[in-house]
């Protein structure tokens, strides 16, 4: 009995942070359409956590290169750490 509680509580905590990251992940999408700047000020913000560098390595995965107007909007050490990530992006995604 226990250990079925143990199992229905990990599977539960599992799908919430699934839906978190996706949600997140949405939010994050939505800003850079509507106004590619905010992508880039909201990656600027959050790089240190690996969510949004996910969430970054996302996109730039998506489309294959960065879209012209962020890759404007990105300050050198910006896209060093893009990029180094990118290299690295097995271990950063999993």
């Amino acid at each position: 009995m226990e250990l079925e509680l143990l199992i229905t509580a990990l599977i539960l905590a599992s799908a919430y942070l699934l839906w978190r990251d996706v949600a997140r992940e949405r939010i994050f999408r939505a800003a850079l359409r509507a106004r590619p700047c905010a992508g880039v000020e909201w990656y600027r913000a959050h790089r240190a956590k690996p969510a949004a560098i996910r969430a970054f390595l996302h996109l730039v995965v998506d489309a294959w290169a960065l879209p012209p107007e962020l890759a404007l909007r990105l300050r050198p050490d910006d896209r060093v750490d893009v990029l180094h990530a990118w290299r690295n992006q097995g271990a950063v995604m999993d």
